[in-house]
């Protein structure tokens, strides 16, 4: 199945540590038989409102495809992470 997945991580990373993490958030996905078909990096963007004391952080966006169980055990994973603040998986269109 087809899904997105928005990461926000911590605004007190730096540019290579940022990318370490969603490197790691990357071969989670592709460790469990998943395929990361587009990758955008929003940079570090303002916050709507506070979050953690955090008035910005770091955005990117996965679309990736993987089967449903093993989404979860991503997931799962993701909450691991401590420098990832919040993220969003949606279904994507298609299969």
């Amino acid at each position: 199945m087809k899904y997105e997945v928005v990461l926000m991580t911590k605004p007190s990373l730096t540019e290579e540590q940022n990318k370490k993490v969603l490197d790691s958030v990357k071969d989670l996905i592709k460790s469990s038989d998943g395929k990361i078909e587009k990758e955008d990096l929003w940079g570090k963007r303002k916050l709507a409102y506070e979050i953690k004391g955090m008035q910005e952080c770091y955005y990117a966006s996965f679309d990736f495809t993987l089967t449903p169980t093993s989404l979860k055990k991503v997931t799962s994973k993701f909450n691991l992470l401590p420098e990832v603040v919040r993220y969003l998986v949606i279904k994507g269109e298609g299969k």
